[in-house]
């Protein structure tokens, strides 16, 4: 059985998942895709978050991302 402690993590990181298929989802460029896996592998999923609404509002600006 897995321990309470362990499946808390667990169960943030699904979420920070299903952000980053919405994030592909929505044609975002290769290089926030990449930007956003590497905040989760280092465990800063609030990061992430700050990261792609960053990333939207210059997309919706028609801004150069990359």
């Amino acid at each position: 059985m897995t321990p309470i402690n362990a499946v808390i993590p667990m169960m943030r990181a699904a979420t920070v998942i299903k952000s980053i298929k919405k994030a592909i989802i929505c044609k975002l460029p290769l290089c926030l895709s990449v930007c956003l896996l590497y905040e989760i592998k280092n465990k800063k999923e609030r990061n992430v978050r700050k990261y792609l609404i960053y990333f939207r509002n210059r997309v919706d600006r028609r801004e150069n991302v990359c």
